[in-house]
């Protein structure tokens, strides 16, 4: 196994702690050990020579799991958020000394680890095609916005033209009018802009799926991998 290069730890800047510190559960390390294991596996997953070709992409869910993980060890245990973070990178050592040079996490575990992750952090329901249209639209402006109609504004424009079609189309089969319609897509849009706001100040991740939002549009066969990181909707 290759160097790690980066941990997928989304934990926020700073949470309460709702009891006085004490050592980790049993539990608690589990959920730890399973971070640092889907961040490795995530990783290399990402290098186009990595391991882990036949397991599922954990990218995104692991980091939906080390957030919500993270967050409730630090509210249940009373540790800090780096004392958390630290016990995760531990972890990772740990994997590191155990499986060195080219060795690979044995299957089991990992399938153990997933298991695990989508009891703790289940995927959200996918966004349906109005959210689609909301977000896109946002994005579009917030890559305006920074870049000008760079390439990237431009697809996003592409994308959010196909959306909103698709989304007056579904309003239509409705029964909604067009006015009711552009009411429906602008209080989403409203909606959306208020909730990422509130997670922001809240220090909560607002990650959006936008994968998603694209495969609803049908996209081109050269998929936006780099999209997320990129358009996450600002005011």
């Amino acid at each position: 196994m290759r160097s790690l290069i980066f941990l997928a730890m989304a934990l926020p800047l700073s949470l309460p702690a709702l009891a006085a510190p004490r050592a980790f559960t049993a539990g608690e390390t589990e959920q730890l050990r399973c971070v640092a294991a889907l961040a490795i596996v995530a990783h290399e997953q990402g290098r186009p020579t990595g391991d882990y070709a036949d397991v599922e992409q954990v990218a995104t869910s692991g980091a939906r799991f080390a957030e919500v993980a993270g967050q409730n060890i630090v509210k249940t245990s009373g540790q800090s958020r780096e004392a958390v973070r630290d016990a995760i990178l531990s972890q990772v050592e740990g994997f590191q000394k155990a499986y060195p040079g080219d060795q690979v996490i044995p299957d089991k575990m990992i399938t153990g680890c997933i298991a695990l992750m989508n009891r703790v952090a289940p995927a959200p329901p996918p966004p349906d095609i109005v959210h689609c249209a909301a977000l896109i639209g946002l994005a579009q402006t917030e890559m305006q916005r920074r870049e000008g109609m760079s390439p990237t504004t431009s697809k996003l424009a592409v994308y959010y033209a196909l959306l909103t079609g698709q989304a007056r189309d579904k309003l239509r089969a409705d029964g909604k009018t067009q006015n009711e319609s552009d009411l429906i897509l602008g209080t989403t849009r409203d909606a959306l802009l208020e909730e990422t706001a509130k997670k922001q100040a809240a220090g909560e991740s607002a990650e959006q799926d936008f994968e998603a939002c694209f495969a609803l549009a049908n996209p081109p066969k050269k998929p936006h991998s780099t999209m997320q990181t990129e358009t996450s909707p600002h005011r």
